[in-house]
């Protein structure tokens, strides 16, 4: 029971010090839309914490060696929360100009100006499917990692966006300005892992339906699920060197890929080990057949 009272009262003390932190920032923070996208996450983050913890204070209300001071504790904890979430409402509201900015993109044609209010993007998600690890990628690098935010942000948004698997991943980071970097570069490595991505790329390929009647309908689905599977890749395998690729008509519309360079068991050549080779890749749609 104690352990389990200590592992509730630290959760509680990790809460009071993001509040804290949270409290200040607020008091000085400049109304710049950057400055205010980054509290939105930093409050979201807190209720997602609040949350958490309230389920806990439950159950420490149960447990007979919780103590009265650490029930008492959380109505404070409780008020400071709703006090903060009260100031931040107010504070946008005061500054909805910088957010209708955000909405806001203007179109020019010829002479005139029109303004086109669009939608906002909303972050990408990932939850640890090494599937979509390329479009997360791509899409976070894009929409944050090469705005003119700081690591602090980035760290936050990067939590936010993070899930499951791919949250715990990362979960020996605090966020910091200091741990983005290296919370990014674990996380790809985590999900970059070559020889996965390889397999589950030819079972992608080995799977596609076989087609019985060549009717239009069934070969542009071929054709749509092949680019699919063309498209998820993101190619770690290195390519052959344009010398020794003879390019011919007949293969011109057939899946063809390439892998190497990999080291195989050369017993011929005295001295010598291994060889170095590469391989290619041929999938034939009509036998539904891959040729290495």
């Amino acid at each position: 029971m104690t352990g389990r009272v200590k592992y509730i009262n630290q959760k509680g003390a990790s809460l009071k010090g993001q509040i804290t932190q949270l409290e200040q920032i607020i008091e000085n923070i400049p109304t710049e839309p950057a400055k205010l996208a980054s509290l939105k996450a930093r409050i979201d983050r807190i209720k997602v914490l609040f949350e958490g913890y309230e389920e806990l204070h439950d159950e420490l209300a149960l447990l007979d060696d919780a103590g009265d001071h650490n029930i008492a504790d959380f109505k404070n904890v409780q008020e400071r929360y709703y006090n903060l979430l009260g100031k931040s409402v107010s504070l946008n509201s005061e500054t909805s100009g910088f957010s209708n900015a955000l909405n806001t993109s203007s179109i020019v044609a010829g002479n005139n100006r029109h303004r086109l209010k669009l939608p906002v993007a909303d972050l990408p998600k990932f939850y640890g499917d090494i599937a979509k690890r390329l479009s997360f990628k791509n899409a976070f690098t894009t929409m944050v990692g090469s705005s003119d935010i700081s690591d602090l942000q980035k760290c936050m948004y990067l939590q936010n966006c993070l899930s499951g698997d791919a949250l715990r991943k990362i979960s020996i980071y605090n966020v910091s300005e200091e741990n983005f970097k290296s919370a990014w570069q674990l996380l790809l490595e985590a999900y970059d892992q070559k020889r996965i991505l390889m397999v589950k790329h030819l079972d992608a390929i080995s799977n596609i339906k076989y087609v019985h009647e060549s009717t239009h309908k069934n070969l542009s689905s071929l054709i749509d699920e092949i680019r699919f599977q063309h498209s998820t890749g993101d190619y770690q395998m290195a390519d052959l060197p344009e010398s020794r690729v003879n390019n011919d008509f007949a293969f011109n519309h057939t899946v063809i890929d390439y892998f190497g360079p990999i080291f195989i068991k050369e017993k011929k050549v005295r001295n010598r080990n291994t060889i170095k080779v590469y391989g290619c890749i041929f999938v034939s749609m009509f036998s539904r057949a891959i040729y290495i």
